[in-house]
């Protein structure tokens, strides 16, 4: 079932899941993502690659 609302949230849950399954590289690939569409990153999305970058 495809995602229909892509917002902040949604996106911060991705991260922190990437982030907590070792999946570095697509966590960082997914911020990189919402950089270049200008989706509002909030508390959890900066966590989550700040783990991922350790």
């Amino acid at each position: 079932m495809p995602i229909s609302v892509r917002d902040a949230a949604t996106w911060g849950m991705m991260l922190a899941g990437y982030a907590q399954t070792k999946h570095y590289n697509q966590c960082l690939s997914l911020y990189g993502q919402m950089l270049v569409l200008s989706v509002p990153r909030d508390n959890v999305s900066l966590v989550s690659v700040l783990s991922a970058c350790a």
